[in-house]
């Protein structure tokens, strides 16, 4: 406790089977030396405990030995205790919603290219054939930039074989729509077992489920990895690839997170105000010199 003082957290959770018991938490409880200890930690580091329901139940005895503990209870949205998913667990389910808010980028649409199928000698005859002169009659440098841009991608476009795909940058790569389908008909099962109470048969189809959706991510996850190393170990693979798959095994992260600002004593938690507050440091810390810089025509 006092080594996640020094950390200086803004928000701790604490959670798990902690074994002591407190009437303070449960009046149909003892309290133990342990549950006294505990309780005695928590006032003093100014911890709530949030589970008050029975979380270990016998057909003699209910405990609240499951406990979770949080020195921000205002950031608990709901909180409390499910039953077990096994007759054979005696521990129930704890749980609790915290009122936290994860940014990932948007999906986004992107051009996939097929290079290897493009035909070089159609996109250099189209270049050389087309009326560049006219189109830029009359037209400023930006504009002229603009259409040539267009008008090669244009080109591109009908030479090199091409689609467009929908990306989402939150889902890893081996999580294709059969495993999202899949998902979604466990929960389905679970919701059902639950609701009907746990007839046997609903066990066996939910434990079905999980194993199947258990092996498809794990093959597939296996089978991506093995592709990426292959491609580490290609000499033909390009620095710029080479260097993109290795940051996947040496960075896990999908995003650049910025971290949380404190500014005149408040918490800047919003992607975009934490962006705009870093761009105004650097704008108000830079002087631009009005020099003449030489250049060469060659």
């Amino acid at each position: 406790m006092q080594k996640i003082c020094l950390l200086n957290p803004s928000f701790t959770l604490l959670l798990g089977d902690f074994n002591v018991k407190s009437s303070t938490w449960n009046d149909t409880d003892y309290t133990t030396n342990e549950g006294q200890m505990i309780e005695s930690l928590s006032c003093f580091y100014g911890y709530s405990q949030l589970i008050k329901d029975p979380t270990h139940i016998l057909p003699n005895s209910s405990l609240s030995i499951d406990l979770i503990f949080t020195d921000q209870p205002n950031m608990i949205t709901n909180s409390g205790v499910h039953p077990s998913l096994h007759p054979n667990c005696h521990h129930q389910i704890i749980f609790c919603h915290l009122r936290l808010e994860i940014y990932y980028p948007p999906p986004y649409e992107r051009v996939m290219w097929s290079y290897k199928n493009a035909n070089a000698t159609l996109i250099s005859r189209a270049i050389h054939e087309f009326d560049w002169e006219n189109l830029f009659f009359g037209k400023n440098i930006h504009e002229q930039l603009n259409l040539f841009n267009t008008t090669l991608m244009n080109i591109f476009k009908n030479y090199i074989p091409n689609k467009i795909i929908t990306c989402n940058d939150k889902d890893p790569p081996w999580i294709n729509d059969e495993v999202k389908n899949l998902i979604k008909l466990q929960k389905v099962i679970l919701n059902n077992y639950i609701k009907n109470g746990r007839k046997s048969e609903d066990y066996d189809l939910l434990t079905n489920t999980s194993q199947q959706l258990s092996d498809i991510i794990n093959n597939r996850k296996a089978s991506h990895y093995s592709h990426l190393t292959k491609k580490l170990n290609d000499p033909k693979t390009s620095n710029k690839a080479f260097w993109s798959i290795l940051k996947t095994f040496v960075n896990d992260k999908k995003i650049a997170i910025i971290p949380r600002l404190l500014v005149n004593s408040q918490f800047i938690t919003d992607v975009s105000s934490r962006a705009n507050f870093l761009v105004r440091i650097f704008l108000n810390n830079v002087i631009l010199l009005e020099t003449i810089v030489p250049f060469l025509l060659i």
